[in-house]
Parts: C-alpha cells; structure tokens; sequence
C-alpha cells in the first residue's frame, strides 16, 4: 500500500542511497513493505527490525496494548477508529487511506490556492501606481 510517506524527499533520497548501503536498504525495504501492526523489544532490539507480533510469547502484552490503544482512540474521537478495528480487512483499511490521502491532497490544493491568492495580491499592489497624476485646475 502507497503512503504519503513515499512521495517525501526523504523516501526518494532513501531509494537512491539504497543501491549502495545494505543498511539503508534494509530499512527503506521496512518501511516499504511495513505491515499493520508492530511490536518491538526496543530494549532488546532498539533499531526494531525483529516485529515480534506474531510471537505467541507476547500475545498478552499484545491484547492489552490493542485495548489501550483502542480507548484511547475512543477518548480522543480518533477518526482512524474504525480502520483500526477492522484492520484485518484489507479492503477497510484501503478505503481508510484513500479517503485519508483524499482530504490530504484537498488540503495541499487548498494550500496551494491561498499562497497563489496571496502572491497575485501582492503582485497588483506593486504593479499598481501609488498615486495618480494630480489634475489641473483651471484659473
């Protein structure tokens, strides 16, 4: 799934330097292919490459996280809830970013509108005289 994310310069300068570092590109392959859910020792693996959400040795400190995480997100009225619960469901969470990447180019576009607004402004005034010629008057 696309995301944001790969359209930073950050993620392109990733992919470049890739070709060339095993680090790098062990990394940018992580967050390439990422998957919905992590859980890391960062204690034990402080650059979190081991995902151990599947280990049936933290299935507990799984369940209660999710718990947590789900409240929280009730109590904050997080509108990625519903994406969050139904995140086994590919097509949910599909229909989640879409709609997320929607309002974020409506919200690039109107951003864009502003700044061209403000620009074109200021483009009359200094294009526009300061004051007009003063008019003769008769005798």
């Amino acid at each position: 799934m696309a995301s944001a994310t790969m359209h930073m310069n950050t993620y392109k300068r990733m992919v470049e330097l890739a070709e060339k570092d095993e680090k790098i590109a062990s990394r940018l392959e992580l967050l390439t292919y990422r998957v919905v859910e992590e859980l890391y020792d960062v204690q034990a693996d402080p650059d979190c490459l081991v995902n151990l959400i599947a280990d049936p040795k933290y299935q507990k400190e799984l369940t209660d996280l999710r718990f947590l995480m789900a409240t929280w997100m009730r109590e904050t009225q997080d509108p990625a809830l519903n994406a969050f619960n139904s995140r086994a469901e590919p097509k949910a969470l599909a229909e989640f970013m879409t709609t997320q990447n929607l309002g974020a180019q409506r919200r690039r576009e109107w951003r864009h509108a502003i700044r061209d607004s403000i620009r074109k402004a200021n483009t009359e005034k200094v294009a526009a005289p300061e004051r007009a010629e003063p008019v003769p008057t008769q005798p």
